[in-house]
């Protein structure tokens, strides 16, 4: 984070963000010292879920690409929704947005299509509707 090499002063609200994911060590480490952290300490901290090899990462940024694009959309959508909207200095309307997002996977022809696919043993074949 770089905003006290350039002198910026970081609002409340993004520190607190900080300080939520990271913890307050974490923070004050990123921000007091402003230094570059390499792969397995930013994986130490929850800066990043994993780290790959360089001659492997494109084969494990598409494999796991592959993973996200094999879910239901709307679900996927739903999750975003709900861990922004719960994350600190609560919104009520994004929350209640993210209960619609909720609602909709429900109502949805992905939920339907999934629960068949999920009963005949096959892949699902989602289309976002």
């Amino acid at each position: 984070m770089p905003a006290s090499r350039l002198g910026l002063g970081y609002s409340a609200a993004g520190v607190n963000r900080f300080i939520q994911v990271f913890g307050l060590q974490n923070t004050l480490d990123i921000f007091f010292s402003a230094r570059i952290f390499d792969a397995t300490e930013a994986r130490m901290m929850g800066f990043v879920s994993r780290v790959a090899p360089r001659e492997s990462f494109d084969r494990v940024v598409d494999e796991w690409c592959g993973y996200v694009a094999d879910n239901a959309p709307l679900v996927l959508r739903a999750v975003k929704k709900t861990a922004n909207a719960l994350l600190p200095i609560p919104d009520p309307g994004a929350l209640a947005e993210a209960h619609a997002a909720i609602a909709a996977c429900f109502a949805s022809d992905d939920y339907r299509e999934g629960v068949r696919a999920f009963s005949e043993k096959r892949k699902p074949n989602f289309r976002g509707i």
